[in-house]
């Protein structure tokens, strides 16, 4: 192949295309509508880029108007805050970076909006003056980017939107007014800001005004006395004004009036009326006292005035009167200054006092007490009307009195006082041992008899058991009346002519009480009763416990046997008997009896209660209680005997045992029946009445037969026929109740004579 080489010239020509931008800003904040005019345009094919490294340069052609600008640098284009609203088209030139550079041109067209500003205000104003709270709502507000003016030349108007009474716009100087008078409060107000071009462009603000309440009190003066309630100022807010109009008190009114700090005491201040009163008694003197007057607003506003008075002096002795027995004397009029006056205060006397006293009239038996004001009689004074003048001063310089009668009636009294006492139903007794005794005749002590000034009588019927003693005065309770509560009355006469009789009572208190006896009950319960002789066997007491186990007495048993308990409340309680006294209030002793003594049964029924403790329950109520009865006894004693030795006959035969060894002695009774308590020793057969029993026969209790049985033994043969048999028993009395005891009754035997071979013993030597 056959080549050549040819050239083909061309020329890349250069290309610029900048294309048209547009953008918003507020003429207000201005900003920058247009990032980068650059942004979408295209440098020789290429996204057109700026700065350093970039392809291409931006800038402005011919004049931009105020405000707006090119940044050549990143292609911003900027308008300045305040520039004049509307619409506006500026051209700017895009070439590349080629050494000839290549150029094109674009435009941007540009709105810059409206803008006003209209910020809050805040403004203070008393309601008492007025005045100009905010002198310009405009001064902060912004239109169009410049501060507002409201000038005829300026760039803004104003006006307020539904403003309350009270409140006006100076439209012209934008200046808020507050009258005079205008209800005090926080008031907030609407105020519309527009520029002035066509059309307007409008925005609303508000203004926040205080209108602070004022209240202004004035001094208040008055003159009072003391002897009377006064009103020293009819209304201390009559000429007082509250946020510029006149206090008015009351439900319906614009003010309210309270005292300030503590009123000297007498002094009131109403605040429904606003009068200020003094009490009768008040300390003479000049007052100043302050109070508060306050608006009906919230908050409240308050200011304080004084009120100044005089109260004058005034002294008032009025009368008094008393009565008192001759009986008893003492005091008739406690404080004859009591209801007085000195001054304006109640009349006090002693050394701390306001007052004195005298008295005017001598020959009296009255005696005033001028510390205390009491005016007394003494005992035993002749009965009459008693009548003194005193006289009553203040302790002033110079010294103001004034007089006041007494009048004391001395009464003739007999005085028979109340009597009470108590007495066990179950012993009876003296209750009350002179009626007469605490009572008073004719002021004097009453006494009875012959040689007595004073004479006493039952009154009514007395109930059955109950006599009074006309003679000593004696009030008695015959044994066994029924318990109970009683009020009876007697009457106390004097002696004189023409007698003078009071009538008194008497209370009393006849309380049930436990009673029984212990018995020597020698047969027990044989015949189902608990009897005998009664008996404390040497030394017994009777102890009473409640329901808490619980000592709630203790008494010795006598020696017949009987005891007590008096003044028994109603309850439940235990009664046991023992040798150890009950400590009231602690756990009671156990049951125990003297020595070889026993309980044969307890109760208050004849049979007992069902059980040999020593511990019987009662019951008590409203009655007495009696019969609570124990039964005891002494317990036999088994003889010990050992019988003559015998020849042993050896081999089986029964030798009789004698009836007098096998028995006992019983102190208050007698030996009814023994019990073998065990298989003799040294016997091969016992024998009782017809039973034969070997030691394998023999029942493990004993055996229990009457005292008269026959009883035979047979002894072992033994060695050499040499033992002792040995019999143990216990004895049993007519009671039932053995004896704690064991008593023997020993046979010896001998070997007999066939068997008794002597034995010789040979004694071995060793060597």
């Amino acid at each position: 192949m056959t080549c050549t080489t040819g050239v083909v010239s061309f020329t890349v020509t250069p290309a610029v295309t900048a294309s048209p931008d547009a953008g918003t800003a507020s003429a207000g904040t201005g900003g920058t509508p247009v990032a980068n005019v650059a942004a979408n345009d295209v440098v020789n094919g290429q996204p057109a880029t700026l700065g350093n490294g970039g392809n291409a340069t931006v800038a402005q052609v011919g004049n931009y108007p105020t405000g707006i600008s090119l940044n050549p640098a990143n292609g911003s284009l900027l308008i300045a805050a305040g520039t004049a609203p509307g619409s506006y088209t500026v051209a700017y030139q895009l070439c590349d970076r080629l050494s000839t550079p290549t150029c094109s041109t674009a435009v941007v067209s540009l709105t810059v909006t409206a803008s006003s500003v209209a910020n809050p205000d805040a403004g203070t104003v008393s309601a008492g003056t007025g005045g100009t709270p905010v002198a310009n709502i405009a001064a902060n507000d912004v239109v169009n980017g410049q501060p507002a003016n409201l000038a005829t030349g300026g760039n803004a108007t104003v006006s307020l939107i539904n403003p309350p009474a009270g409140i006006t716009l100076n439209s012209t100087n934008g200046s808020i007014s507050v009258a005079a008078g205008t209800v005090p409060g926080s008031y907030t107000v609407a105020y519309q800001l527009c520029d002035k071009l066509t059309p307007a462009t409008c925005t609303t603000s508000i203004v926040s005004l205080t209108v602070t309440p004022s209240s202004v009190a004035m001094p208040d003066a008055g003159t009072v006395s003391s002897g009377t309630n006064s009103t020293a100022v009819a209304n201390v807010a009559a000429n007082d004004f509250v946020n510029g109009q006149p206090a008015t008190l009351g439900t319906n009114g614009n003010a309210t009036v309270a005292q300030v700090g503590t009123y000297p005491p007498g002094v009131t201040l109403d605040p429904t009326t606003g009068s200020l009163t003094v009490a009768q008694g008040t300390t003479p003197g000049s007052y100043t006292v302050a109070y508060q007057l306050c608006d009906k607003l919230t908050p409240a506003t308050c200011s304080t005035a004084i009120v100044s008075f005089i109260v004058t002096a005034s002294e008032v002795a009025n009368p008094d009167a008393g009565t008192i027995s001759s009986a008893t004397g003492g005091t008739a009029i406690a404080n004859v200054v009591a209801n007085d006056v000195v001054d304006g205060l109640p009349a006090t006397l002693g050394a701390n006092g306001n007052a004195t006293v005298t008295l005017l009239t001598t020959g009296t038996p009255l005696v005033l007490n001028t510390n205390t004001g009491s005016v007394s009689v003494a005992q035993g004074t002749t009965p009459g009307v008693y009548t003194t003048v005193y006289q009553l001063c203040d302790k002033i310089t110079p010294v103001t009195c004034t007089t006041g009668t007494i009048s004391v009636t001395v009464t003739a009294a007999e005085v028979a006082n109340p009597d009470a006492g108590t007495v066990s139903a179950g012993n009876g007794g003296v209750v009350v041992a002179n009626v007469a005794a605490n009572d008073m005749v004719d002021g004097l002590p009453a006494t009875v008899g012959p040689n007595g000034n004073a004479t006493v009588a039952q009154v009514g019927t007395y109930p059955a058991g109950v006599t009074l003693d006309p003679n000593t005065g004696s009030l008695s309770v015959a044994a066994g009346t029924a318990p109970g509560s009683y009020t009876v009355a007697y009457q106390l006469c004097d002696k004189l002519t023409p007698v003078t009789c009071t009538t008194g009572v008497v209370s009393f208190t006849i309380t049930p009480g436990v009673g029984g006896t212990v018995f020597n009950d020698a047969n027990g319960l044989t015949d189902n009763q608990i009897n005998g002789p009664g008996t404390n066997a040497g030394g017994l007491f009777a102890i009473l416990t409640n329901s808490a186990n619980t000592v709630v007495a203790s008494v010795p048993v006598a020696t017949t046997g009987a005891y007590r308990f008096d003044n028994v409340a109603p309850g439940s309680y235990g009664v046991r008997i023992s040798t150890a006294a009950g400590i009231v209030g602690g756990t009671p002793p156990a049951v125990s009896l003297p020595t070889n003594w026993t309980t044969t049964g307890e109760g208050t029924t004849t049979g007992g209660d069902g059980l040999v403790d020593g511990i019987t329950s009662v019951t008590v109520g409203s009655a007495e209680v009696s019969g609570a009865n124990f039964g005891i006894e002494q317990l036999p004693t088994p003889a010990t005997t050992a019988l003559a030795a015998r020849s042993n006959p050896g081999g089986t035969n029964a030798i009789t045992v004698p009836p007098s060894s096998l028995t006992g002695t019983d102190p208050d009774g007698a030996v009814v029946a023994i019990r073998f308590v065990s298989f003799p020793t040294n016997v091969t057969t016992l024998f009782i009445g017809g039973t034969s029993y070997t030691a394998a026969t023999f029942p493990a209790g004993g055996v229990t037969t009457a005292s008269n049985v026959p009883v035979h033994i047979d002894p072992i043969d033994g060695t050499n026929g040499a033992v002792a048999s040995v019999i143990s028993f216990r004895v049993i009395d007519n009671a039932g109740m053995e004896s704690r005891t064991t008593g023997t009754a020993t046979l010896s035997f001998s070997c007999p004579d066939t068997l008794c071979v002597p034995v010789t013993i040979q004694k071995i030597r060793t060597r």
